[in-house]
């Protein structure tokens, strides 16, 4: 028995209209975030996902795309520019690195923990040797990491 995943392609226009589905996405109406991008019976579309926000016959990838709340309409997810003085440090609790581009209000997850951004310049040292990922997520930016080897 293999462990491979066996994918069919996705249906085509025809075959949706045959079936009575409707191509949608789902988004929460406060941020533009995309909660789902599914298909659905025609006469079923308003039962899926209360209180979320439909763009119908629509599909959007999350990690990349949201709705603006303001116009309704579909937008590239915008990307975040982080920038390390340095991508290697050693790893003596000393040396250290600087990190900009986190806006304020950001969460950044640092060794499993999070902590919230004001904006300002991170510092980053470490005693652990080893490659560090610094994770930030600032919707409706598209996450991002940094990446940092301590010696």
């Amino acid at each position: 028995m293999s462990d491979s995943l066996i994918m069919s392609p996705p249906p085509s226009a025809e075959e949706v209209a045959a079936a009575g589905m409707r191509q949608y996405v789902a988004y929460a109406p406060d941020t533009g975030r995309v909660i789902a991008s599914a298909y659905c019976p025609a006469d079923l579309m308003h039962t899926v996902h209360p209180g979320a926000g439909l763009l119908l016959d629509s599909q959007l990838d999350p990690l990349t795309e949201y709705v603006d709340p303001a116009t309704k309409e579909p937008r590239a997810r915008p990307v975040l520019t982080l920038a390390a003085s340095r991508d290697r440090i050693k790893a003596d609790g000393a040396d250290e690195t600087t990190i900009t581009g986190i806006p304020a209000g950001a969460t950044l997850i640092v060794r499993g923990e999070t902590f919230e951004a004001d904006g300002a310049a991170v510092t980053y040292s470490t005693i652990q040797p080893g490659q560090h990922a610094l994770r930030v997520l600032a919707f409706p930016f598209q996450d991002a990491t940094v990446v940092i080897h301590a010696d």
